[in-house]
């Protein structure tokens, strides 16, 4: 299993949030605990703008180790 964690708690044109950056972290943490499962955390400075986010996606989804061996289940969480 393969897993991308993205919380956004910063909003150019809306309010800020609290805890999504908070929320991505504790899945991430409880996902690392699974047994092969490679589970990346975007960090908030990454996901400042759509193209920063997308940039970050799309470089996690070419990572070599998920090239080399797919996993059966790819599980993206976000909180924003």
């Amino acid at each position: 299993m393969a897993a991308l964690c993205i919380g956004v708690d910063k909003y150019e044109h809306m309010s800020d949030l609290n805890n999504a950056a908070h929320d991505a972290e504790s899945i991430h943490q409880k996902l690392k605990s699974i047994p092969n499962c490679n589970s990346m955390l975007l960090p908030s400075h990454k996901t400042s703008t759509a193209g920063a986010l997308l940039a970050a996606v799309s470089s996690f989804l070419k990572d070599s180790e998920l090239q080399n061996d797919p996993p059966k289940v790819l599980k993206f969480f976000y909180a924003g």
